[in-house]
């Protein structure tokens, strides 16, 4: 467990050591064990790179390396946020930034967008989008079905669930299942190691076998897509000379699929480009005021 030191502020810093987090920044999970220890370790030996942005007097990004700072005596530096140089949408500002440098899944985008999806009118008065799901699986690139379950896990879910889904530790259709569970039953594989929780989980009657053969059936299509690119990728010889190679009698079999494997991988390739174009859109307009990792 980390501890926070005992400080004294310099005088007329007072202020600074006591900062309230902006309601907008409290939309992504912080940083907690291993992960904090790394960044208080980077905050002690190079100090603090990148300020910490404020908006309406809060902290707007920069919670972690602003509780790094306290923890490890470090006087903080801070920023104003500037709606002429990041634009003048403090969400879509503070969303781009924990996007490009966190390796947020699925789940844990569609839990922050299932906040951004209940915050009050007016909570951020820039942008419409904000109050949708529409709006914000948009901008978190996520689907709406995932946030709309989000938003179910988070209303139904006891407190111990949802954590595992915004740590990562627990994908939110399996959560949105446990809901529906009693919340002895949520709590008791919430507390159980991730490895050990499907099997828990299918004992427990949360998931069918039906469930269970589906996902496996669905785990064994990407593998064997996986392997099948890395064998085409580590392929010791050029097309030509593989061609050139190519005995007669192995001609009709490789005709017969490689139309199909053509059409697959041109349109997989156009539909993971598109996601990697969303993913872009989404994060560059604050890649120029990104500087520190958290």
């Amino acid at each position: 467990m980390i501890t926070y030191k005992k400080t004294q502020p310099p005088p007329g810093k007072e202020e600074d050591m006591k900062r309230e987090f902006h309601s907008l920044a409290n939309l992504f999970p912080l940083l907690e064990g291993e992960r904090l220890r790394e960044l208080c370790e980077d905050v002690r030996e190079n100090g603090l790179i990148e300020p910490i942005w404020l908006y309406e007097g809060k902290i707007l990004d920069g919670r972690n390396r602003y509780r790094a700072c306290q923890i490890e005596e470090v006087e903080p530096r801070f920023r104003e946020f500037d709606p002429k140089a990041c634009g003048d949408d403090p969400l879509a500002f503070v969303t781009s930034l924990n996007l490009k440098r966190r390796h947020l899944n699925s789940s844990q985008r569609a839990m922050v967008a299932s906040k951004i999806a209940n915050l009050d009118k007016g909570a951020n008065q820039h942008t419409g989008e904000g109050t949708s799901i529409e709006g914000s699986s948009k901008l978190l690139n996520v689907g709406k079905a995932s946030v709309e379950r989000a938003r179910s896990v988070r209303k139904h879910a006891v407190p111990e669930v949802v954590a595992e889904v915004e740590a990562g530790t627990m994908s939110v259709n399996a959560a949105d299942k446990l809901s529906k569970q009693s919340p002895d039953v949520q709590r008791d594989i919430a507390r159980t190691p991730p490895k050990q929780r499907k099997e828990k989980m299918s004992a427990s009657g949360v998931f069918t076998q039906e469930f269970v053969d589906r996902h496996a059936k669905e785990r064994g299509w990407m593998f064997k897509f996986e392997k099948g690119l890395i064998a085409i990728h580590d392929m010791p010889v050029s097309p030509q000379e593989y061609i050139d190679a190519m005995p007669d009698y192995m001609a009709p079999p490789i005709e017969e699929h490689l139309e199909a494997a053509v059409a697959f991988l041109t349109e997989f390739s156009e539909l993971w480009n598109k996601r990697k174009s969303d993913d872009d859109k989404t994060i560059d307009g604050s890649a120029a005021c990104l500087n520190r990792a958290e």
